[in-house]
């Protein structure tokens, strides 16, 4: 006994939840009769009261047997049927109106309609079993089974035939009724009448008693796991609403429609959001003797004045019609139009005719999210918009194919450990105590990242496939999984659905109804929901204001947009210089004149050796074979690490690495293959790119412009983690991906209060430096100097330096200038990146570079420089993008 106290004690929360569930159902048994849950209020199956003189209102209770769909139950204890009726004074010699609510229902729901109908008309509505004050608890709930209830009711009260009006699921039962008895039904009105399987939903049988079960889990087993001390409808209503729907076969309904033996009126919503217009169409095109009469409104018109009124003069008017001719004159009338409905460029729905079912329906949804979970959600949740699919199938195919990507992401984490454990080093790591520990804890505590996974973007990944690697275990991740599905997929699909309409209608008035319309609201939804996503977070709030920030300045824009406005200069300079090609004949000294790959070694050897850190070029070969070079340059040549090593062909810093021992030259071999320069490390601290031109027949060339490069440097405050440093800062936090992803081992650690931190040693934007124009660098001494220099270069004439030095004055001045770059014919005047400078200072800029870089190539071409063809230099661009390498992030 005292350790069954002290495991509860170990969970008061749990403790506290069970004894208020108690209390809760504690309550709800004291405030409700046992008779709510299976027999009538009151006692007397013969009592009748009056109880509304005034609208002439009884009512009373009949005792029936108890039916199967196939049949009276003998022996059992009798069914009692509350029921209501109306001008029962000289019943005998009025004609019958028997009215059947819809499911959920009682017969409350024609209070407000049978006042206002002929009242030379004996009206009944009963409780059906099940429902209301009549019996709550029978074997079968399914319309046929009810079918054979109102057939026994009506024995019971001695009505040989009587008219019908029957309400949503109710009418199925008048349907399976014309089966059984035919001659019993005089006529019938249906008000948003169920019908035809291909309209229930997702139109498949399967599906919608699947759909069925799963309510059947939600409304009526879940809700007894909730206290909610009678708030929610008692357990006996939420039985019998679930098991109506689930002991329904509308399979043979169409049968029925086709054969139906009496004049029918057909009344619907045309914004009826349960059973869709087209399902009442289709039930008059297959119902011999109709009428069809599409009403303002929705499904439940009943529930509302003017509703009734509409209902009940419809109802009169048929009656009235039936009693004078004892016929009907066939028609369809509609007296509203639908409400626009948000049009798409495709049509998936059930409507006959439909060449796609339920299931391909199902399993394309499953496959789309696979490709992209929250772009299949979002379009699920515009084609129910749209009702080209019900709720249901998309909702069902959104959750299974979302947890199923999840489980997939689970087992690939376990295939992965279990090619791992082959390998001996790997497996002890894996078997570790600590690794263990960490997967005991995951099991305990990781249904909180699951969870958070499914609101927080790119976390699913790492929690799932390591959760698979470390060991977690399936079973609890599975049903956690589960859990997360089913609080994000209906979340994001009923959001879509109710406000992408608004989205997709501007789009359509934008573009047209089309594709185009269709991707942009597609595109403009997954941007929100990524969005309000990242809202839940702070970082990720901080990286939502660093990408709006992004899209703000020039610098940051992707090449396609940034370019952009250069197509129609460039084209202009094609055909005023004759070709493309001038580009290549820019700087004959270098190959293809810097167009791309070309060699920085063979480059650097050209330039005078006293403005070049010493450098050597590692060439192809074994690892082994380039560690031995290494050994003998740096011993031969006295360098002391720290050494800088980068690929021989590169662009914007990539490979870049400060080495500072031999240990980390061997760990960056395997991943770069291609020749690599290894230069002595300058220290700078200061670089600049400083961008020449010199024009064929000019002695003296210039300084075009000159970029001031700004490392960025931390600093910490003994309280954040570098990850958090970042993110909080108004520039770093723009390049934040870079900065974590060059520090992901320390991201999590707390740099101590002024401690200096430099996130990165290449001097390249991409890489997180700062770019600021340097025009106040400009002298005509260091013009000077960097014009000798260039000259002293054969064949150059336009390109970037970039020169680190250690002090300012002495920069200006032409002195301490240390190259460790030149780029040749697609460089680029960097001081446009510049922040603070306008568009129309970029653009300016960037335009007269392009003027100068085709000027000078012409004028080399008219010298007789050879060029290659456009061909050729395409296939340059795709060999060196084949050879690249493929680590972006350098140091």
């Amino acid at each position: 006994m005292r350790s069954l106290r002290v495991r509860w004690l170990r969970h008061p929360f749990l403790f506290a939840y069970v004894i208020v569930l108690l209390a809760s159902h504690a309550w709800i048994y004291w405030r409700h009769s046992p008779d709510a849950y299976g027999q009538p209020h009151l006692n007397s199956p013969a009592a009748r009261a009056a109880i509304d003189p005034e609208s002439d209102r009884t009512a009373g209770f009949v005792a029936v047997p108890r039916y199967q769909p196939d049949g009276p139950i003998n022996p059992a204890p009798p069914v009692i049927i509350h029921y209501e009726d109306w001008h029962r004074s000289q019943a005998d010699k009025k004609e019958v109106l028997i009215l059947l609510h819809g499911s959920p229902g009682r017969v409350g729901s024609f209070r407000s309609l049978v006042p206002e109908l002929n009242k030379d008309l004996y009206a009944i509505a009963p409780d059906l079993p099940g429902f209301g004050r009549s019996t709550r608890a029978i074997p079968d709930y399914g319309i046929r089974a009810q079918a054979r209830y109102v057939l026994a009711f009506m024995d019971a009260l001695g009505i040989p035939k009587a008219h019908f009006w029957a309400y949503s699921m109710s009418s199925g039962i008048v349907l399976e009724m014309s089966r059984m008895a035919p001659d019993r039904i005089q006529s019938a009105i249906f008000y948003g009448g169920i019908g035809i399987q291909s309209g229930e939903g997702s139109g498949d049988y399967t599906i919608e008693h699947l759909k069925y079960r799963a309510g059947y889990v939600c409304f009526y087993l879940l809700p007894e796991l909730i206290p909610h001390f009678g708030l929610i409808p008692d357990r006996s209503y939420r039985h019998s609403f679930i098991r109506n729907f689930m002991d329904t076969d509308q399979r043979p309904l169409r049968t029925a429609l086709e054969n139906f033996p009496a004049p029918l009126l057909i009344l619907h919503g045309v914004r009826d959001p349960l059973v869709l217009p087209w399902v009442a169409e289709e039930h008059h095109r297959l119902a011999p003797h109709s009428q069809l009469v599409m009403l303002p409104g929705s499904h439940f018109l009943i529930f509302h004045t003017d509703g009734v009124h509409v209902l009940a003069a419809e109802t009169n008017r048929f009656l009235r019609e039936l009693q004078q001719s004892q016929s009907i004159k066939e028609f369809t009338h509609y007296e509203a139009r639908p409400d626009a409905e948000i049009e798409l460029p495709l049509d998936l729905s059930i409507e006959p005719g439909s060449a796609i079912s339920a299931w391909t329906r199902l399993l394309g949804i499953i496959s789309g999210t696979f490709v992209s979970e929250d772009l299949t959600c979002i379009s699920v949740g515009l084609l129910i918009r749209a009702r080209q699919l019900d709720f249901f199938t998309g909702l069902l195919g959104c959750y299974v194919g979302i947890f199923l990507g999840d489980v997939g992401l689970y087992f690939l984490g376990v295939m992965v450990r279990l090619g791992l454990l082959r390998w001996r080093k790997a497996a002890a790591l894996l078997q570790h105590d600590r690794l263990q520990g960490l997967a005991d804890r995951f099991d305990r505590e990781g249904w909180k990242l699951i969870i958070m996974s499914r609101f927080l973007p790119g976390t699913r990944f790492p929690v799932y496939t390591g959760a698979g690697l470390i060991g977690g275990h399936a079973t609890r991740l599975i049903l956690f999984a589960l859990i997360a599905g089913l609080l994000w997929t209906p979340l994001l699909v009923l959001l879509t659905a109710f406000y992408g309409a608004g989205i997709l209608e501007l789009a359509n008035q934008v573009f047209g109804v089309g594709w185009l319309a269709l991707a942009c609201t597609l595109i403009v939804l997954y941007l929100m929901v990524r969005a309000a996503l990242m809202l839940l977070s702070t970082e990720g709030r901080y990286r939502l204001w660093a990408r709006l920030e992004r899209l703000r300045r020039p610098e940051f824009w992707p090449p396609l947009l940034f370019y952009a406005p250069l197509i129609p200069v460039v084209a202009y300079l094609i055909v005023r210089y004759r070709g493309f090609e001038s580009v290549a004949a820019v700087n004959p000294g270098i190959e293809d004149g810097g167009f791309i790959g070309e060699s920085k070694a063979a480059i650097l050897k050209r330039l005078p050796a006293e403005v070049v850190p010493d450098f050597v070029l590692i060439p192809v070969g074994t690892v082994l074979e380039r560690m031995q070079a290494i050994d003998t340059h740096i011993r031969k040549r006295g360098w002391t690490f720290p050494l800088i090593v980068k690929p021989d062909a590169a662009q914007r810093g990539v490979g870049l690495r400060l080495v500072r021992n031999r240990q980390e030259i061997v760990a960056y071999l395997p991943d770069h293959p291609l020749p690599l320069v290894l230069q002595v490390y300058h220290p700078g601290p200061y670089e600049a790119g400083v961008f020449y031109v010199r024009h064929p027949n000019e002695v003296r060339g210039r300084i075009f412009s000159i970029t001031d490069k700004v490392f960025p440097i931390l600093i910490g405050d003994g309280k954040h983690t570098l990850r958090e440093l970042i993110f909080r800062h108004k520039r770093f936090r723009l390049q934040a991906d870079i900065f974590c992803a060059r520090h992901a081992e320390r991201l999590d650690t707390i740099p101590a209060a002024g401690e200096a931190i430099r996130l990165t040693v290449a001097g390249n934007h991409f890489q997180g430096t700062l770019f600021r124009d340097g025009a106040h660098l400009i002298t005509p001494e260091l013009t000077d100097s960097v014009d000798a220099i260039a000259r002293a270069f054969p064949g150059f004439y336009f390109g970037r330096f970039d020169v680190r030095y250690s002090d300012v004055d002495a920069f200006k001045a032409g002195r301490d200038l240390a190259i460790i770059e030149l780029n040749g014919g697609t460089s680029e005047s960097t001081n446009i990146y510049d922040p603070e400078k306008s568009i129309r200072f970029l653009y300016a800029t960037l335009f007269r570079q392009w003027n100068l870089l085709f000027q000078i190539g012409y004028a080399n071409r008219r010298r007789g420089q050879p060029v290659k063809t456009v061909w050729r230099l395409l296939m340059e661009i795709v060999y060196y993008l084949r050879r690249r390498t493929r680590s972006v992030v350098a140091d």
